[in-house]
């Protein structure tokens, strides 16, 4: 892998020569005082996240309009049970937010009041335009934490003056083993390689931000409105469901590898594909809109159209005994940035309510 070139570590804390370490330019000596005066500013940032996104797909594929609809899951004579898929914005009550200062639980969703208790950053440093051929020279994968009312970083960056151009890109959770930032010499806009764990309990909620061009006298601390590349699947009761056990629920033939681009904002999914299920052995009552997987048990999905045999399983205990209840989601979609909820109904009337499961309060952190 090509490594970045480092210059003279001598004046580090001189506007000028900040640049040149991190974007391999030397300035003259003469530089002009200008510059020096707006180098003193160190690099801030402000976090909000997102409510919903723009785009979705299998591959580079944009947003389409997903309709609620419903699929049967078991009939027997006159006795029928269906599956209500329904579509929302992530922006529910189970937030995510730095301000807490603590890493959020596992898989609950992130939102503005339970976020990642810190986040990484890369920064791209130049003085032309802006192009794919460019490496995050000046700042790679650094650590934010919250300092007072803004995030900074542990050790300080300065704004390199007027004569240089900054773009920034951030995600969380940094470093985790299910997320793989690209490489400090990698060119482009960062990537982000996800293998989504065979445990729920591991699947944790990636959030990803990035900026337009800013000037290197800006000053002003950083916008960085987070968004979740994800999609959140969630299972609840619908209308006239008996009451008894939620045995367990499974997503099976689902696609589970691909990568991120944050410039493009788009997923590549490999072929690979596998199954994921929750023991839940939950007494439920049937009350409609009643919780069957809880958010901490919620399942983070990459968004994708799916394979055509990929299928939803559950299973069901009563009085009766115990049923496997089996519907085929091959074709459907898991849209980017959406929650997806699934509902158990003995009513086949498509439910067009739109506030179940959403995701995240967008906002300021």
């Amino acid at each position: 892998m090509k490594k970045i070139s480092l210059s003279n570590t001598k004046s580090l804390y001189l506007s000028g020569i900040i640049c040149s370490l991190f974007c391999g330019i030397l300035l003259s000596c003469s530089e002009d005082n200008t510059d020096k005066l707006e180098s003193s500013k160190g690099i801030l940032f402000i976090p909000s996240i997102q409510e919903s996104w723009l785009q979705s797909g299998r591959s580079a594929t944009s947003q389409t309009t997903n309709n609620n609809h419903v699929s049967i899951l078991y009939k027997e004579g006159q006795k029928a049970l269906y599956l209500h898929t329904i579509y929302s914005d992530r922006n529910n009550a189970n937030p995510f937010s730095l301000q807490n200062d603590k890493a959020q639980t596992r898989n609950t969703p992130v939102t503005a009041s339970n976020m990642y208790a810190s986040f990484g950053v890369s920064a791209f440093c130049y003085t032309d335009q802006w192009n794919e051929n460019k490496t995050p020279n000046y700042i790679y994968d650094a650590t934010v934490q919250k300092t007072g009312n803004a995030y900074a970083l542990p050790s300080m960056y300065y704004w390199p003056g007027a004569s240089y151009k900054l773009k920034f890109f951030a995600y969380a959770p940094q470093r985790d083993a299910a997320y793989t930032l690209s490489g400090a010499g990698t060119p482009g806009s960062p990537t982000i390689h996800a293998l989504i764990p065979a445990s729920v309990n591991d699947q944790k909620d990636l959030l990803v931000a990035s900026t337009d061009e800013y000037s290197g006298n800006s000053a002003a601390a950083v916008p960085l409105a987070f968004k979740h590349p994800l999609t959140a699947i969630r299972f609840a009761c619908g209308e006239n469901v008996s009451a008894g056990k939620l045995v367990k629920v499974s997503l099976k033939n689902v696609y589970t590898e691909g990568t991120y681009n944050m410039g493009t904002e788009q997923w590549t999914l490999t072929n690979a594909t596998g199954s994921f299920e929750q023991l839940l052995n939950k007494n439920i009552t049937g009350t409609n809109n009643e919780e069957i997987t809880t958010s901490s048990q919620t399942f983070m999905m990459l968004p994708q159209t799916l394979p055509a045999n990929a299928q939803i399983e559950i299973v069901f205990e009563d009085q009766s005994g115990q049923t496997t209840l089996t519907s085929s989601i091959g074709g459907k979609t898991w849209p980017m940035g959406k929650t997806v909820t699934y509902k158990i109904s003995m009513d086949d009337k498509i439910i067009i309510e739109t506030n179940l499961g959403n995701f995240t309060d967008g906002g300021e952190i």
